[in-house]
């Protein structure tokens, strides 16, 4: 099916490879310069440190509910549940391929999430008290993955229908 969804991806955009490069080259070369930097200061960035504590400084109660709120939808509590309703509904409909798809391509987020977070060791920051800090490490984040992840599937899932 990612063979299918990459097709139709190359045969919709033959002309243009901006939606490749837009897509996938660059948040790529991003996240290989985050974690080439990541390695080069040994596991924190000279600037972080100034950037959270300059938004903490900002921070007000709507802000912090607002971003919370946000934060989770990125979370396996709000992800899961809706990939086991699309996993369902390909199940019922006999979507094999769509199914493999979705499962393979968000498992192996999972895997590659947790492997990744494993060999950076990248201890989460902390500089204030007053949240729940979570004790897994830090990067790459799972929220943003797995979210951009799913975003991703569905895009590719989604592709060439009235969706």
């Amino acid at each position: 099916m990612f063979f299918k969804a990459l097709s139709l991806c190359s045969s919709a955009h033959r002309r243009s490879p901006l939606p490749l490069l837009l897509g996938v080259y660059l948040p790529l070369l991003g996240f290989g310069l985050l974690a080439a930097t990541i390695n080069l200061f040994g596991g924190s960035m000279p600037w972080e440190t100034a950037l959270m504590l300059a938004i903490h400084v900002r921070a007000t109660v709507p802000i912090d509910g607002i971003v919370t709120a946000m934060t989770q939808l990125g979370s396996a509590y709000w992800v899961a549940p809706v990939v086991g309703a699309i996993a369902l509904r390909f199940t019922l409909q006999q979507q094999w391929r769509s199914l493999v798809y979705l499962l393979v391509t968000l498992g192996g987020c999972i895997v590659t999430n947790l492997a990744a977070k494993a060999y950076w060791h990248r201890i989460r920051p902390h500089l204030w008290d007053g949240y729940m800090r979570p004790q897994d490490f830090s990067f790459p984040s799972g929220h943003a993955m797995t979210s951009m992840a799913f975003a991703a599937v569905l895009i590719a899932l989604t592709w060439g229908s009235r969706w």
